[in-house]
């Protein structure tokens, strides 16, 4: 695979700084990141570029610009657009709703059988930082009975002992679950809370 282009570093200390609040996914608070571009305006691609480079969090992870995602603080569903320019996100992040960056954690997949009442259903999805996101959104889609405004939470139906309501508990089941063949198999029944 071919390297990516990496500007001169003397071209970008003449480049105007853009400050925005970026969320890693799975992070608990968000920070402010400094971006300077040679470009007049640059887009989210850019910034993915940047990143890769220059975070912390991805700078000598294995990652390749690519693999990050970029979500609205309130919509982990749909990813925004590569082509938005960097300014434009500025309009609608802030400290309280940030830029959202997913990648992936493993190759791994994530199979889960899953049930509701009388109703069972399989979900595969990517192993990557919004998975739980992705769970709780197919999880409404796949069963109409659960109401949007209902909270839920599974129960593994293996042990029937482990309750799980948010994303640490799911990621420690995940990590206690061996991989067969880069599959992550999982069975959890599906509740609402109340």
């Amino acid at each position: 695979m071919a390297e990516e282009p990496r500007s001169d570093d003397s071209d970008l200390s003449k480049a105007e700084a853009i400050e925005l609040w970026i969320l890693v996914e799975g992070e608990k608070t968000p920070d402010l990141y400094e971006f300077r571009s040679e470009k007049e305006s640059p887009t989210l691609v850019d910034l993915r570029r940047h990143l890769i480079a220059n975070h912390a969090d991805f700078n000598g992870a294995n990652l390749k610009s690519t693999d990050l995602e970029f979500f609205r603080f309130d919509d982990r569903v749909k990813p925004i657009r590569l082509k938005t320019p960097v300014q434009t996100v500025l309009d609608f992040t802030n400290d309280e709703a940030p830029l959202v960056i997913r990648y992936p954690l493993s190759t791994s997949f994530i199979v889960l059988n899953l049930k509701f009442q009388n109703a069972q259903t399989q979900i595969t999805l990517t192993h990557s930082t919004g998975t739980w996101n992705t769970l709780l959104d197919k999880t409404r889609e796949r069963f109409n009975d659960l109401p949007e405004e209902d909270e839920i939470y599974f129960l593994d139906q293996e042990t029937k002992k482990i309750i799980i309501e948010d994303e640490v508990t799911f990621n420690r089941l995940l990590s206690e679950t061996a991989p067969n063949n880069d599959q992550i198999v999982i069975n959890l029944v599906a509740r609402i809370k109340g």
